[in-house]
């Protein structure tokens, strides 16, 4: 399982790539879900409600909608 800090810093790279996602946004949800995906698998089920959390804040102050 990942330590608080190598989840902030996972979450600052999902983060720092939304930009560059929302260029296609045919694609968005799939790439964004694959990180996502990625990182969920790796943290501990008590953790799982803190980033999904975060996950959900990104999005809206991106301003997507899905």
């Amino acid at each position: 399982m990942l330590t608080e800090q190598e989840i902030e810093r996972r979450l600052a790279e999902i983060e720092a790539e939304i930009p560059r996602l929302r260029r296609n946004m045919n694609t968005f949800f799939r790439e964004f879900e694959d990180r996502t995906d990625r990182l969920c698998g790796e943290v501990s089920d008590d953790q799982q409600a803190y980033v999904l959390d975060r996950l959900g804040q990104m999005v809206e102050r991106a301003g997507i909608n899905g």
